[in-house]
């Protein structure tokens, strides 16, 4: 906005930003294929294992 904005005005963009943050992370979270099988807890053993 060009001109100062009113504290109401402030709070009402912020809850706006925050309900579409909630959206994307919602929406990313959806969109996890629970059902897929990724080996990444096995692919360090390509490069020799991981060790402390």
């Amino acid at each position: 906005s060009e001109s100062a904005l009113t504290h109401g005005e402030v709070v009402e963009m912020m809850g706006d930003m925050a309900a579409q943050l909630k959206s994307l992370i919602l929406g990313a979270i959806d969109a996890i294929d629970v059902d897929a099988r990724y080996d990444a807890h096995n692919r360090m053993q390509e490069y020799g294992g991981f060790k402390l």
